[in-house]
């Protein structure tokens, strides 16, 4: 039975929906082999599958599924995505340790069914860190999001990026990553009209890992954690700054994503 059979209609499957069933099966699913993570989303359809005019062939291919190879289309159901280092035929899984086998569904103790998709996604072994700044786009007089910063440490220059600047209703932030102000007092620089100079400090306020039910209240996934990566940048200057982005106007209010309004649409 192919998962996109006609006979289940996974379109009312919900987010929180999915994250319940990926809290529930996550540990029984990373055990298998070849597995390194899980996620939710909406099932990839590999292109080859599709007709010149994007619909779904009747006969498809059994070759393995990759993000490059794949997308989401319009019958796309919710789904449990579940990422392999390795994509080996079911057949030779069958043979070779059935237990290794990734279902195709999940069902719920409540009677729910919850599709899975398998995709090929190997770990990259290497990352290109070199960064040539004479490459990067410096402001010409007032700085904002988008724009680099730059820090030195251990005799090392290293390059990040503004967020954007935020307030706590008494003093100016520029928001970057929590990896890249480091301790509380690091001076941070920028290029502004050609010359490096200081544009302000690490404020020492930062946040790491937080659980997804305190970012999210109303989701079920007590074990899910969040890489919120988030420092902050006391600015020197408020003069020598702009609430714009590149490319994008200034921010307007964070929108409240909860489990009223969030979907898969």
């Amino acid at each position: 039975m192919g998962t996109f059979d006609r006979q289940f209609n996974f379109n009312h499957l919900s987010i929180k929906d999915l994250v319940e069933a990926r809290d529930l099966f996550h540990v029984h699913l990373i055990n298998k082999r070849n597995v390194e993570a899980t996620a939710i989303g909406r099932y990839l359809v590999r292109i080859s599958d599709l007709d010149k005019n994007g619909k779904l062939l009747p006969q498809r291919t059994k070759t393995k599924r990759t993000l490059e190879n794949s997308a989401v289309i319009d019958i796309s159901w919710p789904c449990i995505l579940v990422f392999v280092n390795r994509w080996e035929d079911e057949k030779y899984l069958v043979e070779n340790g059935v237990s290794n086998l990734v279902p195709k569904t999940i069902f719920m103790p409540d009677g729910r069914i919850v599709p899975v998709c398998v995709v090929e996604s190997p770990k990259s072994k290497t990352a290109h860190t070199q960064i040539d700044p004479e490459q990067l786009r410096f402001p010409t007089n007032l700085i904002g999001g988008g724009f680099p910063l730059m820090m030195r440490s251990q005799g090392k220059d290293y390059v990040a990026s503004v967020g954007c600047l935020v307030s706590d209703g008494h003093k100016y932030y520029a928001l970057t990553n929590k990896h890249v102000i480091g301790e509380a007092g690091e001076t941070i620089e920028s290029i502004i009209g050609g010359q490096r100079m200081r544009i302000g400090v690490s404020s020492g306020k930062s946040i790491g890992k937080v659980r997804f039910t305190q970012l999210y209240p109303g989701w079920l996934d007590e074990d899910m954690m969040v890489s919120c990566d988030a420092g902050l940048i006391e600015v020197d200057d408020l003069n020598r700054w702009k609430a714009d982005i590149i490319g994008i106007p200034e921010m307007d209010e964070m929108y409240d994503l909860n489990t009223l309004n969030l979907n898969l649409g």
